[in-house]
Formats: structure tokens, sequence, C-alpha cells
């Protein structure tokens, strides 16, 4: 365990986390636990929002925090620094080898078995300038991250935790992959990043678990959300004006929360410079055969940018994933599934197992297939124009 308190630590430097650096980012970086004298009391997990009033109070009172990093430091340190030499790249030339680099890394993880919580840390720090300084040892002095009292975040910690939760590991995703298929503008990816992180912003908290327990409907096939939405509505004696209007509420933000969300970040100022990437929070559930929605879109009217979104958001689950060794492949194995085939593995060979499940998935036999192999050979490392 690596230490969250003020008080020096009794093993070595490299492990030391103080209070400080623990709160410098939105996310856990490890398992945070309650240190008492005889057992640990864990807070959160690793990938977790922070608690913040909740860790200020433990640490007011004295209490010894300590933190199981799940992330390796050095690694997302590396990341950082390759995300800071491509945006000062002097040269066209300069920048097309600090992207390779940069995807070399991201390839790294996946080979070597490592959490993908490194990509989503590095991309957190990189994009909502979060201070580096905190994961470095020992620890620097930093100003605390401005993000962190801004409005986005406060508007975000309304979300649902595990939606949350989930869009920082959509918008890490999103923005890699957007690097491999050519999307060379720095600050356009670092909107990206934002615009992706936001994407669910217009979810209503209140009526979270109906909606989410429909999109995850809507994820395995199309038309299915509607069908868990009406699963909830009451028999006709058991009905009252209280309850259609919650479930009517319900409805409004299945169908509307993309548009929501992009009506909250129009309205942020300074948090995007590009309002292209709108387009593509507006696109996040469209793609189905039968249209998605709300736009009623098919994949193949999408632009690269709103097919990112709408793959990465298709791919991950609306239910919590837990950060370990060797997940950064398991997310993304089924993007490579093929209706009718085995699931394609890292190196593109045929893998033994089918996933039942993703291949009859409506939106997956709608994909493109070509686009499925531009994503694959990011994967590997071949970066495209």
């Amino acid at each position: 365990m690596t230490q969250a308190h003020q008080a020096p630590l009794n093993h070595a430097a490299a492990g030391h986390m103080n209070y400080q650096q623990l709160t410098a980012a939105p996310l856990a970086w490890g398992t945070v636990y309650w240190a008492k004298s005889d057992h640990a009391v864990p807070l959160l997990q690793a990938g977790d929002v922070l608690n913040f009033p909740l860790l200020a109070k433990l640490q007011a009172h004295g209490a010894v925090l300590a933190v199981d990093l799940a992330i390796e430091p050095t690694q997302v340190l590396a990341m950082v620094d390759g995300w800071q030499q491509y945006k000062n790249a002097a040269s066209e030339d300069e920048r097309w080898a600090m992207r390779q680099q940069l995807l070399q890394k991201m390839q790294g993880l996946a080979q070597q078995g490592k959490t993908v919580l490194n990509l989503v840390a590095a991309s957190a720090i990189e994009f909502l300038e979060l201070p580096p300084a905190a994961l470095r040892q020992p620890a620097l002095d930093f100003t605390p991250p401005a993000f962190l009292n801004s409005a986005v975040f406060k508007q975000l910690l309304n979300l649902d935790v595990q939606v949350l939760r989930r869009s920082f590991l959509l918008a890490a995703l999103v923005t890699y992959f957007g690097l491999g298929l050519g999307l060379t503008d720095y600050y356009f990816l670092k909107d990206l990043y934002r615009a992706a992180l936001a994407a669910h912003s217009g979810l209503l908290q209140d009526h979270s678990f109906i909606v989410l327990q429909a999109l995850a409907a809507e994820q395995a096939q199309s038309g299915q959300g509607v069908v868990a939405l009406q699963a909830h509505a009451p028999a006709e004696e058991q009905a009252t004006p209280a309850i259609d209007a919650f479930l009517a509420k319900a409805w409004q933000s299945f169908f509307t929360y993309p548009q929501k969300s992009v009506e909250f970040l129009q309205h942020t100022a300074s948090y995007l410079r590009h309002d292209d990437v709108l387009s593509a929070v507006a696109a996040q559930q469209e793609g189905n055969p039968e249209g998605g929605m709300p736009q009623g879109l098919c994949f193949g009217e999408l632009n690269d940018v709103e097919k990112l979104m709408a793959v990465f958001n298709h791919l991950l689950p609306f239910t919590p994933h837990r950060y370990q060794r060797g997940d950064f492949t398991t997310i993304l194995k089924p993007l490579f599934a093929r209706k009718n085939s085995a699931i394609a593995n890292l190196s593109g060979e045929a893998g033994e197992e089918e996933h039942a499940a993703r291949e009859d998935a409506s939106f997956w036999a709608a994909v493109d297939p070509g686009f499925l192999d531009r994503c694959r050979a990011v994967l590997r490392g071949e970066a495209h124009e």
C-alpha cells in the first residue's frame, strides 16, 4: 500500500502519495483505504471518482489514508510527456514521429498486459490539465488543478457515479483511436476528449437507474431500450400521477440526453475550442440498422469522429468496469467481432471463442467492417494518414 497521508512513510519513497497528490485528480489511481490500527477499510476502488468531502473529513481528523496504486506512474508520465512533445512539435515530420511513439505506448499497454487505467490516467492529466507532478516521486509542489472546481466537473458530479467512471474510459479510448485514425490536430483531440467525457451530461440522475437499464438493452439490440422502458410501466390500477410523471421524464431522458449534453457543452464557456466535436456527442447512440436514436442515422451516414463515439459508446457496457491487469485487451476484444465468425485477437488472427451476444447485436452487424479493420490496425501500431 502507498500511503496518502501527510506524515512520511516507512517504506520506499517511490511508494509515497500524500493527500495533496491523491486529490490532484478526479479519479482514484488505485484502491484507497482508511488504514486503521488493526485493519484497512476500503473507501474507493481504482478508477472511482474521488469522494472529496469524505476524504477531506478523514484527513482533517488525522485519519491515515493509503493507496494500492493500480497504475504505473512512470508509464503514465511517459505518455503525458509524449503528448506534450506532440503538442509542441516544430514540424510535421516531428509531429508524425511523436504520433507513432504515442500509439506504440498504447500498443505496449496491451502487449504487456497492463491495465487500461494507465491510459485513462494519462489522458485525464493531459487533456484536463491536471498536474503531472502529483505522480512524481519525491512529491513536487504543484498548483491544484482548476478543472476540479470548474462548472463542467460540478455538472459531471451530478451524474450516476458509474456513468462518470465509464465516461473517463470512453474519452480516453476515443481520443487515442482518433489519433491513430488520422485526427492529428492536438487541440481538436483535446476537445474530442473533453466532449466524450461530458457526452452523458444530459442524463437525469433521478431517473438514471431506469435509463441506464434501457441504454444497456439498446446496446444489445436496437429497439430493446424502448422495451426496457415499457417494462417499468405499472398496471393501470396501480398508476398514479407521480409515477406517470417519473416514467415520462425517464423516457424523455433516454431519447434526449445526447442533445441535452450538446446544449450543456455549447453553453459552457472556454471548455471547448472546436464545435465540430459536438456532432459526435449528438450521434453517440446512432448507427443501428433500424436507424439508432435519436436522429435515426445509420452507421454509414456518420463521419469518422461520430463513428468513433458511436462504436466506443456501444462497446463499453453500462456496468462498472473493474480495472485490473490485462483489461485493455478484454475491453477491446469485442470491437473486432464479426457476424458469424470467430473474434479476431489483437494480432489479427482468429480467436477460439465466439461472443454470441455481441455477434447478434444489431449495432455490430451494421458497423462497416473496414472501419473496424482500421481500428484493429491502430491497436497493432499501424497509424493511418
